[in-house]
């Protein structure tokens, strides 16, 4: 971790603790840091079950009003390196994961990150939302070998048996108060 501490002047009425820092280590660790500090509520508790692997690079800003600490200001990025991300158990596993997610103390963007899960590549864009949702789009192709190799009922692991090549699909998740809406779209043109 390497970081600048400054302030303009500490014996302000009103003095301000300004943070520039930057950090590359492991995403878990990043991970568990985020999931036990009050980031995780500004964006829904989004990562609580989220598995990763790989390194990471961290940008990071705050200024801390010293009269009033609940009101300071983060800005930062995140930097993915290949990385292996998990969001909950119940979805597949994105691999070689590149691209930047951007926070702040009001949420977090995702400009585009981009990976590969079943079989073909994913595009993910989507953050907070105005109205303190998460909405996120994951837009790519999968295989049915892909798919079959995730499927754990007996019955789709059969009926995904007798299928062969691919399709395009775009997903989306949101996310209000704990609740969890999933939507997939695919006119399975090519499966």
């Amino acid at each position: 971790w390497s970081s600048d501490v400054c302030s303009s002047d500490l014996m302000a009425n009103a003095p301000v603790l300004d943070i520039v820092g930057s950090a590359s280590a492991p995403l878990p660790l990043m991970l568990s840091y985020v999931n036990a500090t009050p980031v995780a509520g500004w964006i829904d508790n989004f990562t609580a079950e989220t598995r990763t692997a790989g390194p990471a690079k961290l940008n990071l800003n705050m200024q801390i009003p010293l009269t009033e600490a609940s009101k300071a200001v983060v800005q930062g990025n995140l930097k993915f390196a290949g990385n292996e991300v998990q969001l909950w158990p119940a979805l597949p596993v994105l691999n070689s994961v590149q691209g930047e997610l951007g926070f702040s103390d009001r949420g977090f963007q995702i400009a585009t990150l981009q990976g590969n899960a079943l079989g073909g590549l994913v595009a993910i864009t989507g953050g907070t939302q105005r109205d303190g949702s998460t909405q996120i789009r994951l837009e790519g192709a999968v295989t049915a070998e892909s798919l079959g190799r995730f499927a754990t009922g007996n019955a789709a692991k059969r009926l995904l048996r007798r299928m062969s090549g691919g399709t395009r699909y775009v997903a989306n998740i949101k996310i209000r108060d704990k609740r969890i809406d999933f939507a997939l779209d695919s006119n399975l043109v090519g499966l």
